[in-house]
């Protein structure tokens, strides 16, 4: 019994401190999204869409005739990503002409500091879209229709048959 106490006063620090570490480890953090997730692109990709969408609102709405203008844009790919890659590459034998040849390739990762790993992007392509509706005060009239998607078309890529422009109400 008194030895039991001994290692007790002995150890009773690391032991506390071994618990409380272990509890902090159990409490979830306010950065990770859902388990196994190791990327937030979707999320990105949403709101640099809304962010994209509301600057061309703005822009749009200033050719004359416009008014009240809404945007939505709808997306065929939120663009190629490359991602960064570690190649190694090993053969034996003659380097001119090698008996044996084997090539691995991973993607690199990079933690953020909180235990979430992420791929590492090198370059990320634009977005390619699928069709525009604008809704505006102004589009009954047929010059503020082609002066709208004209713009559209200028700003996305989108042929004038992805384009809907109708009028809506003041």
């Amino acid at each position: 019994m008194e030895k039991g106490k001994g290692l007790l006063a002995r150890y009773g620090y690391i032991l506390i401190v071994a618990a409380v570490g272990a509890l902090l480890l159990l409490i979830p953090s306010g950065g990770e999204s859902k388990e196994g997730s190791t990327s937030t692109a979707p999320v990105e990709t949403t709101q640099a869409l809304a962010l994209q969408q509301r600057e061309m609102e703005q822009i749009l709405s200033h050719i004359e005739g416009v008014g009240t203008l809404h945007l939505m844009l709808t997306l065929a790919s939120d663009g190629a990503v490359e991602l960064a890659r570690d190649t190694v590459q090993r053969y034996s034998g003659d380097p001119q002409t090698p008996d044996d040849y084997e090539k691995q390739t991973k993607t690199v990762l990079a933690g953020n500091g909180s235990g979430v790993e992420s791929a590492v992007v090198t370059q990320r392509g634009a977005p390619v879209y699928k069709g525009a509706l604008v809704v505006c005060t102004g589009g009954g009239d047929d010059a503020v229709r082609l002066a709208v998607t004209q713009a559209l078309t200028v700003l996305t890529g989108l042929g004038s048959d992805c384009i809907a422009v109708v009028e809506g109400a003041a």
